[in-house]
């Protein structure tokens, strides 16, 4: 029999589109440059989705590797704990707070999961 791939929990899910989105990138680098945090185009030009878009986007393997492994450790306990919507809320408010200080306190341009998890 075939085995089905099947995004059950919020992490899982999180994580599939994590994975997708790394695929893109590897495709096509526009990808990267579309979404990546680049400080001088939100300050200067108003491009507010890049505070939200970088929390899908890696740079590397082992960067998607370690911020995936972090969620699977952490995101069930949470989204059993807390639910999937306060979650979701919190996972996607951590990662635009966390671009958020990044573009205030650096002009260096990033991508990662890091603030959501």
């Amino acid at each position: 029999t075939a085995t089905t791939f099947r995004c059950t929990t919020t992490t899982s899910k999180i994580t599939a589109l994590s994975v997708l989105v790394f695929g893109a990138q590897l495709i096509s680098p526009s990808v990267t440059a579309a979404g990546a945090k680049v400080t001088e185009l939100i300050l200067n030009k108003g491009q507010y989705y890049r505070l939200l878009t970088p929390i899908v986007l890696h740079g590397g393997v082992a960067h998607l590797a370690v911020n995936m492994y972090s969620l699977a450790n952490l995101g069930p306990l949470v989204d059993r704990t807390f639910g999937t919507a306060r979650f979701l809320g919190v996972y996607l408010a951590g990662g635009v707070a966390g671009n958020v200080f990044s573009t205030l306190l650096t002009s260096s341009t990033s991508v990662g999961a890091s603030g959501a998890i």
